[in-house]
């Protein structure tokens, strides 16, 4: 009543309508302000650098940005993404946790960090957890870039062999089918924020398109099958003193459903291969490459598991590269000279050190000639005195002394 008596002196011709409608708009006015600050936050969005140079939820990856040099098993290209958070909400937001979830013929590599995949296996997918070490995104801003991550590698995998296990888990290999291309192109990441301030789960898509140029890989043609033939004689020859040469752990086959083998390389006098395969914690199976020439030639397994290689066959298989330990890549340092100076600064550890004193000039030069050389070389051995050795004093008094009279009390 007081509030209306106010606006009826203000104002006569204001009636009970129009104060009705004064307070619905207060009431509006609070609650906006407080769902804003209050309120739960929009979901954050995972972008993507384009070769626009902007950040998108969907982007495509020009072919020149491809790694095809990748030494991983089955790799067949990798590409760079450049990630961002973008705050499309009312009210700033940390999250703590970014989790990346992508189809299991699809891995995620960071340089520096050994990433540990969650796989299910009753899920097509495989997650990755990151830890960004974001700050608190400020709501309607321009993306914010991983602080942890400069850049995330999509590794696409796509096997040339398939492992079969046959005859009591024997390891065999055939050829994969080809894949199909035009799917695999385009790759749909689906991702997750969690933790922080973020009151539920904010889960997102981003989308990845590739040329289906940068996965064509030539798939190897069946390999030819022979006969089987028994003896120990012929199934375990005799190759002499051995020298090993590495070992690798790899899975084989569909990623989904693939088989984890160990295979341990040894090298004959003559530099023949010898390799030993490990399934299921014991060695099942050993392959021949005894002239070196990057095939097969015989392979050997054990039928009923006593130890004892009897069974063999005469073969024609070019050795998978998952079986072969790893090579190093070697960075090719002659790229460093395409690059603009700006981003040879940015690849400079000590560019944010102090600068030095500049050049010197003809005066400081010549003072600096004139100062004496510091001495370097210690003095001869022979100057050095001889050190004394002194015996050590006995601590306490020798069994058998007598103790001295007490003279600190009076008689």
């Amino acid at each position: 009543m007081a509030v209306r008596h106010l606006l009826q002196r203000i104002s006569p011709e204001l009636d009970r309508r129009w104060v009705i409608a004064l307070i619905v708009v207060a009431v509006l006015i609070v609650a906006g302000t407080f769902i804003r600050w209050g309120g739960d936050a929009a979901p954050l969005e995972l972008t993507a650098l384009g070769a626009q140079g902007n950040f998108q939820d969907t982007v495509t990856v020009p072919a020149s940005w491809a790694d095809t040099t990748s030494t991983e098993a089955d790799v067949v290209v990798r590409v760079p993404l450049v990630l961002a958070v973008r705050n499309p909400g009312l009210r700033p937001v940390r999250p703590e946790r970014l989790e990346l979830s992508l189809p299991v013929r699809y891995r995620i590599d960071v340089p520096g960090e050994e990433l540990t995949p969650r796989l299910d296996p009753s899920s097509p997918l495989v997650t990755y957890t990151l830890h960004p070490r974001l700050d608190v995104i400020e709501p309607q801003r321009l993306p914010v870039l991983l602080p942890a991550y400069d850049t995330v590698w999509l590794e696409v995998v796509i096997p040339a062999y398939y492992c079969v296990a046959v005859a009591d888990s024997i390891p065999d290999f055939v050829a994969a089918p080809p894949p199909p291309l035009g799917s695999m192109a385009e790759v749909r990441i689906f991702y997750s924020f969690e933790g922080g301030d973020l009151r539920r789960r904010l889960t997102g898509v981003l989308g990845i398109q590739m040329d289906t140029m940068l996965l064509r890989r030539d798939m190897p043609a069946q390999p030819p099958s022979f006969p089987m033939e028994s003896g120990v004689a012929v199934a375990a020859p005799e190759l002499g003193p051995l020298t090993y040469g590495g070992s690798r752990r790899a899975r084989c086959g569909e990623p989904e459903d693939a088989m984890e083998l160990l295979s341990t390389i040894w090298e004959t006098q003559s530099g023949g291969r010898f390799i030993a395969l490990d399934y299921g914690g014991k060695v099942r199976k050993h392959l021949y490459d005894l002239d070196r020439d990057g095939v097969i030639e015989r392979e050997s397994w054990d039928p009923d598991g006593d130890g004892v290689y009897e069974a063999t066959r005469r073969a024609r298989l070019p050795i998978p590269a998952f079986l072969l330990p790893e090579v190093p890549s070697h960075y090719d340092l002659a790229r460093l000279d395409s690059l603009p100076p700006d981003s040879l600064a940015r690849l400079d550890p000590f560019r944010r050190a102090m600068p030095g004193p500049g050049r010197l000039t003809l005066s400081d030069s010549a003072a600096a000639e004139r100062r004496p050389v510091a001495r370097t070389e210690g003095p001869p051995v022979d100057s050095l005195p001889t050190p004394v050795i002194r015996r050590p004093q006995p601590l306490g008094r020798p069994l058998g002394t007598p103790l001295p009279p007490d003279t600190s009390r009076p008689p």
